[in-house]
């Protein structure tokens, strides 16, 4: 396989793409990658019935243990209609926040209510 460049166009339905990236992947549940030492899983869920259902979200894990709660796509990019594709948003939209709090110092957790 040759060298992946970073401003290349990825096709996304090459079977090799999971072993590209690092991901590995269950195709009915979870697909999970390792990015600058935090863990990734994707939580997709199913609303059946619509033309888009399959709702993106993530866990990170950090390297001392900590899970975050569902981190869900942004509103507008949150539906897909395939598992595979919803997966893979999800995956990628935990790179962001990963990247958003490592080097802009964006929480990754919720932060407790402020006492009366």
């Amino acid at each position: 396989m040759p060298p992946i460049r970073p401003f290349d166009r990825f096709d996304f339905s090459r079977a090799d793409l999971p072993e590209a990236f690092n991901i590995e992947a269950d195709l009915m549940t979870t697909m999970q990658c390792t990015h600058r030492d935090h863990i990734i899983t994707a939580d997709v869920v199913e609303h059946p019935g619509i033309p888009t259902p399959w709702a993106g979200g993530c866990h990170i894990t950090t390297p001392d243990g900590r899970t975050t709660r569902r981190l869900p796509l942004p509103l507008d990019q949150a539906f897909l209609a395939e598992l595979d594709s919803a997966q893979r948003a999800s995956i990628a939209h935990g790179k962001w926040l990963v990247d958003q709090c490592l080097d802009q110092g964006v929480a990754l957790f919720d932060q407790p209510a402020a006492k009366a």
